[in-house]
């Protein structure tokens, strides 16, 4: 079973300096994403489970496109968002 844990494929987010500190992605995704102490830019700080969350949700939840996936695989932009 350890092996089955270890081979999880996992996702993985970065936040660019373009961040405004809005708390959207804290608030809804707080399993990957944090405040800063200064509380002046967002932090990816877990990566999470290939498939528990769609990556576009969470790339689109930022107003400034600030959020990237940078480990894991992108699919296709859903037509109907942004």
């Amino acid at each position: 079973m350890a092996e089955a844990e270890a081979a999880q494929k996992t996702e993985g987010y970065a936040v660019s300096e373009a961040c405004i500190a809005c708390d959207a992605c804290c608030n809804d995704f707080p399993e990957v994403f944090k405040m800063n102490s200064d509380h002046t830019q967002a932090i990816a700080f877990a990566e999470v489970a290939a498939g528990k969350f769609d990556p576009w949700d969470i790339i689109y939840d930022c107003p400034v496109d600030a959020i990237s996936l940078i480990k894991g695989e992108l699919p296709p932009p859903p037509a109907n968002k942004k």
